[in-house]
């Protein structure tokens, strides 16, 4: 796994990096993003991509009151949908492997002094496709159902279609298409007005996953950006790595996780073999943007 660097002020040849037409559009308080390398593939893709975020939205969305997960009752095992059953399953793995960093539930509430129920009171059997859930703990998939939509999407268009595709939603990108496809040309940045920001173009072989989380809190990192198999994957490290500064670069670069890191007076540190040539010098910054 690499993120290699992409120079256009130097003499490289671009043809193996893949661009195409493109949809964006509003969804789930963020911008959807659709690139296909074939221009004829573009509204079928769109169509599979509809059809996949109805059934992430009806199965995951925490602002949806029909949602199953926002009436999904506790303290008794369950059955649910296979698409909350994925999504589920792709949570408590995060959870488990950052050890809580990116917690799928949140507290109530109103809550005992000495209630302990917390994500790991979860029991999910994914082949029968039921869970049970303390009574006490409310799941908040949000984070995790927004990587995993990208993946599913990513997929499935690449699959059907037989297409080169990115699929960027949020701050989640995921890439599919058919093996030795190429690169995508990804412009690394941060959001927000920075009196120090810098940004970073590198090309990421099809099939990969770049997730990049944000932090305001003034400590640590303002934002890290991971490379992964899957945006689940890069996701669950991004946010570990803003929770705590101190643990989780280490760890990325025990994983080979490519990562780049920004402080928050805006110094930038490179992880797990991301490219520190990839950086844009301000003017070419402001060019790409």
């Amino acid at each position: 796994m690499a993120a290699q660097p992409v120079h256009r002020e130097a003499n490289v040849d671009h043809r193996a990096a893949l661009r195409g037409p493109a949809y964006e559009w509003a969804l789930w308080s963020t911008r959807l993003r659709v690139v296909t390398s074939d221009p004829h593939a573009l509204p079928s893709a769109r169509r599979l991509i509809d059809a996949e975020l109805g059934r992430v939205e009806l199965a995951a969305s925490r602002v949806r009151r029909d949602a199953e997960v926002a009436t999904l009752p506790t303290g008794r095992r369950t059955k649910i949908s296979a698409t909350l059953t994925a999504v589920l399953a792709a949570a408590l793995r995060a959870a488990h492997e950052t050890e809580g960093a990116l917690d799928p539930t949140r507290a109530p509430t109103l809550q005992a002094v000495d209630h302990a129920a917390d994500w790991r009171g979860i029991d999910l059997d994914e082949r029968a496709h039921t869970v049970f859930v303390p009574r006490g703990v409310e799941l908040d998939l949000d984070v995790i159902a927004r990587a995993w939509a990208a993946d599913r999407c990513a997929s499935v268009v690449a699959e059907t279609l037989d297409v080169g595709v990115l699929v960027s939603l949020g701050g989640d990108i995921a890439t599919g298409g058919p093996a030795g496809g190429g690169a995508w040309e990804i412009l690394v940045g941060e959001q927000g007005d920075h009196t120090v920001s810098r940004s970073a173009l590198v090309a990421i072989p099809t099939g990969l996953a770049v997730a990049t989380a944000t932090s305001e809190t003034g400590r640590g990192y303002r934002a890290a950006t991971v490379v992964a198999a899957d945006c689940v994957t890069a996701t669950a490290w991004a946010v570990a790595t803003l929770a705590d500064p101190h643990a989780y670069p280490e760890g990325l670069g025990r994983r080979g996780l490519p990562a780049r890191l920004v402080g928050a007076n805006g110094a930038v540190t490179y992880c797990g073999g991301w490219p520190e040539d990839a950086e844009l010098t301000p003017a070419h910054d402001h060019f790409m943007r």
